[in-house]
């Protein structure tokens, strides 16, 4: 059965989507059958892929309206192993529906996702920027999570917040729920005082950081302008090299449990 790994942070532009995205995609460079689900109402992880979300093709808001089976929103990529479910919510109002219908039942994503666990080896699930009523429905539908963490004041402000949720969330929704492990994103080593932060954070959140680090990079920033992930621009890459490092690491962690 597959494993639910949610991306999650309350700060956006640290990496969350691009996370997702090429994390996604690396487990299935690895041959890992892998899903990704945008649960994000900003549409990045279908945007990443190349498909708009105005379009009239049906995605995780017509799940939620109760028009199509989840299955039915499952789209391949272009790579083998791999699918997504974009979200597709294309005004403020169907926002507000969406979240209405999510905060009716916090655990639709939870009991629909258990009917396609046995496709896949990871389904990874792109959060919204916010620590609200979608990133708790996440959550609890989620096995671990992912936190990327920007090398500054603001996003390591974010921290306690974001495990005081998770294990809000681990009390009342999700008994099983464990940290996959912190990830350092946008990471400039020719930044003053960044190794000093990289070895207090290390420090201070203990073996829960993984080794990977994640460079800032133009290959990664590429990503939202190509509509495609890292490694089907430069498979050579350093950002795409990063996101397949951090693949194994997290498929050789999963393989020693």
């Amino acid at each position: 059965m597959g494993k639910v790994v949610a991306i999650v942070s309350q700060k956006g532009g640290v990496g969350k989507t691009t996370t997702a995205v090429n994390l996604g995609a690396s487990l299935a460079a690895l041959k890992q059958k892998t899903l990704i689900v945008g649960h994000d109402p900003q549409c990045g992880v279908g945007v990443s892929f190349g498909i708009d979300h105005k379009s009239n093709g049906v995605g995780l808001y017509n799940f939620y309206l109760g028009e199509v089976p989840l299955k039915a929103t499952l789209k391949p990529t272009q790579m083998d192993n791999l699918d997504i479910i974009p979200c597709n919510v294309k005004t403020s109002e169907e926002e507000l529906s969406f979240l209405r219908i999510i905060s009716s039942n916090i655990f639709i994503l939870k009991s629909n996702l258990y009917q396609l666990r046995n496709r896949y080896d990871y389904i990874i699930i792109d959060c919204p920027p916010t620590l609200g009523t979608i990133t708790t429905a996440s959550l609890a539908a989620a096995d671990s999570f992912i936190v990327p963490i920007q090398l500054d004041v603001f996003s390591l402000n974010t921290l306690g917040r974001v495990i005081k949720t998770a294990k809000r969330i681990k009390n009342s929704y999700n008994s099983t729920l464990k940290i996959e492990g912190f990830l350092l994103t946008m990471v400039d080593p020719q930044v003053r005082l960044t190794r000093k932060i990289l070895d207090e954070t290390r420090k201070n959140l203990g073996n829960k950081v993984f080794k990977t680090i994640i460079p800032r990079h133009p290959s990664l920033a590429e990503v939202s302008q190509a509509r495609k992930p890292a490694i089907f621009i430069d498979v050579m890459a350093i950002g795409s090299r990063a996101y397949l490092q951090l693949a194994r690491e997290i498929i050789e962690s999963n393989q020693n449990l």
